[in-house]
């Protein structure tokens, strides 16, 4: 009976992946609705995603918010995750909380309030505002990633960059960031999919013209099923999968090495 454990856990891998993996060939179907298994294959639904201006504009305006994001997020909780790190232990999990609240409170609870808020300010429908949104989410996860680098960190290299002649920055930069390169990779990553994925909060502070593609898919499944939904959800899982594989060969080069 050694194998039903692995029974079971094979059976809630399948469960859980392979609704995700019908979506792939649906998006090759060609018609104007969604079909499976497709009785015509065609790329007419890709084509459609870069063709039709409304798709291509929530594509590219939901790569540049993601960039944005990460940019900014990397800087960040990699600071928070040492802050954490050399904090004491009477604030440590104070603080801790605060830096995942984000992670617990529910989305919508965390649109509408920002909606409240943004509609005071001025800021919907501004990206500077879906960038500070997005934020939010982000910076717990490359905290998270980050602070399990920091932990294993060998801070003798510090200390020897240090004896060596080298001023503070230079000995982060050459003895503690060469060691978490994975960790930022990995929260990189994290901050990159959380923006780029995220689809409650754009629905209550983006529209027009700054519509994120998940939210340019919420629109499109309201109004009738577009058939380019299944497009743009197969482009997604490619590039999840593409920066989770990326990720993972280089953790691999980088243990080996």
């Amino acid at each position: 009976m050694r194998w039903l454990p692995t029974f079971f856990l094979m059976g809630a891998v399948a469960f859980l992946i392979l609704p995700i993996l019908i979506v792939i060939p649906m998006s090759f179907s060609v018609g104007s609705y969604l079909a499976f298994p497709p009785t015509d294959w065609g790329t007419q639904n890709f084509q459609a995603l870069w063709v039709r201006p409304e798709w291509r504009d929530a594509l590219l305006y939901s790569l540049k918010v993601a960039a944005l994001v990460t940019a900014l997020a990397l800087p960040i909780g990699t600071a928070a995750a040492f802050g954490l790190e050399y904090a004491s232990e009477r604030w440590r999990s104070v603080l801790r909380m605060f830096v995942l609240l984000p992670l617990v409170v529910p989305l919508i609870l965390l649109g509408f309030a920002l909606y409240v808020v943004y509609a005071q300010l001025g800021w919907l429908n501004w990206t500077p505002g879906l960038v500070l949104s997005h934020l939010s989410l982000a910076i717990p996860y490359v905290t998270l990633a980050v602070g399990v680098g920091v932990q294993a960190l060998d801070r003798e290299r510090f200390l020897a960059a240090r004896l060596c002649g080298a001023d503070q920055a230079r000995a982060f930069r050459d003895a503690i960031l060469p060691q978490l390169y994975p960790s930022l990779m990995a929260g990189g990553l994290f901050a990159f999919v959380a923006s780029f994925d995220e689809a409650v909060i754009a629905l209550f502070i983006a529209s027009g013209e700054n519509s994120t593609i998940t939210r340019q898919m919420f629109t499109s499944l309201r109004d009738r099923i577009d058939p380019t939904v299944s497009a743009v959800s197969t482009l997604l899982l490619m590039i999840t999968l593409s920066l989770v594989l990326a990720s993972a060969l280089r953790d691999r080069k980088t243990n080996r090495s």
